[in-house]
């Protein structure tokens, strides 16, 4: 009994270090908010406070699943895809992904998931992209980060697994009927 007791013991006590560990990571999103015009670089800031395994980057449009763009492994490593690149930084804490020319088509959420060997605190913050002064489009950048299990199910898009909170954009697109009805509804 007394055996069975200690590990016990042991096992919480494991469990609650893990616990404090975890409360203390930080993630940190720079600029909150930017305003560039069609056609200008856009740079969204995904950083943590501890060394992450792997850092993923995906793109969600209103009301879809998110689409995987790419995974950042080697500290210093560069990819792109598409329009966009990815930085990864040397210590492995911070990551870029770089939009080097804006368009109305653009506007998504833009999601930065990191794993790591224990369970991370997740928390969201929000960019906003403005093309042009009369077109209003939202870049969102939620940076997420959850059990290492949960990562490979985003891999798989799975769409039973993903501890993601949703926030509707409308639909916003390069229209000009679109745009007229986005303008209203700010004013109102």
């Amino acid at each position: 009994m007394k055996r069975r007791t200690v590990k016990i013991l042991l096992v919480l006590g494991i469990l609650w270090k893990q616990m404090a560990w975890v409360i203390g990571q930080q993630l940190e999103q720079s600029p909150q908010s930017t305003s560039v015009q069609q056609g200008q670089k856009v740079t969204m800031s995904c950083n943590s406070s501890s060394t992450l395994t792997s850092l993923q980057w995906y793109r969600q449009e209103p009301g879809k699943q998110p689409v995987f763009l790419m995974i950042l492994i080697k500290g210093k490593e560069v990819k792109s895809q598409g329009k966009f690149i990815a930085q990864f930084d040397e210590k492995r804490k911070n990551s870029f992904l770089i939009l080097e020319a804006a368009q109305p088509q653009d506007s998504a959420t833009y999601l930065c998931a990191g794993s790591h060997s224990a369970p991370q605190a997740a928390t969201t913050s929000t960019q906003t992209l403005q093309l042009g002064p009369q077109q209003p489009l939202l870049f969102s950048t939620f940076f997420l980060f959850f059990f290492a299990q949960f990562l490979h199910c985003v891999q798989a898009r799975s769409t039973l697994c993903l501890p993601i909170c949703q926030i509707h954009l409308g639909q916003l697109s390069a229209d000009e009927e679109d745009c007229k009805v986005c303008k209203e509804l700010e004013t109102k």
